[in-house]
């Protein structure tokens, strides 16, 4: 799905921008960043950090992400495409030697940072494959993976589960932060790394539980809203309305049979009140601190 999008993009400036943002679906092993500086388009391309990851590996999944870069943009912008300089960190290496032969591409040793460099000219290049309505169907669908992969690893992935194990008494951020063993701060900035907070996860969290019991199970609505920890199912009503625009009792009619797989990905920003903020919680939810 990631290449497809690649391909479907309508401007290679374009294709860069979502490469960048939805690269844990093609590069999982490392974080990459675009930009353009004096007529060059420049991917910073940097290892994840673990302690299995050496310097000797580092530089070989690197290496391997050069290989995967020159591909994916052969792919989508023409075989005729080759970079024009490889910077790499490491001192010396001598396993890209054909590799580079072949490129007709500098090797440059010793940078400040692992850069895969070409002209940008290339990026005024019109893409032959391009499609507007196949490319914005599957930016969705991208960004609902990678939301999907986001909940369930790191840091969301633990907050997450906290969260529902304690869903009818919501936990504080500072309990969940306590019971991490890191700091408020530490934490709150760990989430915002991840691209979500607090608050925005105990909203996705509540919302996706409340779709999948109204779809599943007999409970009544007040039972539901009781599970997910609203005091008064009123709140629960208002807040269902915002997440799908619809009253709890008219999903279940029109949804209760659906395929639970299925569930809507209501994007948050799509449910915010008129004056911008989030759907209200119990002071509990909030992320302050």
């Amino acid at each position: 799905m990631y290449g497809f999008a690649l391909l479907s993009s309508m401007d290679f400036r374009q294709t860069m921008r979502f490469a960048e943002h939805y690269h844990p679906l093609g590069t999982p092993l490392v974080d990459i960043a675009f930009s353009e500086q004096d007529g060059l388009a420049i991917w910073t391309i940097s290892p994840l950090s673990h302690p299995l990851i050496d310097q000797d590996l580092s530089r070989q999944i690197v290496e391997m992400q050069f290989g995967i870069h020159t591909t994916l943009h052969r792919d989508v912008m023409g075989a005729d495409f080759g970079p024009r300089e490889l910077r790499l960190m490491c001192p010396t290496s001598d396993a890209l030697d054909g590799y580079v032969s072949e490129l007709r591409a500098v090797m440059r040793f010793a940078q400040p940072r692992n850069q895969f460099v070409f002209d940008a000219a290339w990026l005024d290049h019109q893409p032959a494959l391009g499609n507007t309505v196949a490319f914005a169907a599957v930016i969705e669908i991208c960004g609902d993976l990678v939301d999907k992969m986001r909940q369930g690893v790191g840091i969301v992935g633990r907050v997450r589960h906290l969260l529902l194990a304690n869903m009818m008494q919501p936990t504080t951020f500072q309990q969940v932060a306590q019971h991490l063993g890191i700091g408020s701060r530490t934490l709150r900035r760990r989430l915002a790394e991840e691209r979500t907070s607090f608050r925005q996860l105990v909203d996705e969290l509540r919302r996706d539980t409340a779709i999948k019991y109204l779809r599943e199970t007999e409970m009544t609505v007040e039972d539901v809203a009781y599970a997910l920890g609203f005091s008064d199912p009123a709140n629960f009503r208002h807040a269902f309305r915002r997440w799908t625009s619809s009253t709890p009792r008219s999903f279940r009619g029109a949804h209760g049979a659906a395929d639970p797989d299925a569930l809507s990905e209501v994007r948050l920003a799509d449910f915010h009140t008129q004056d911008g903020q989030v759907a209200p919680w119990p002071a509990e939810a909030s992320d302050a601190g």
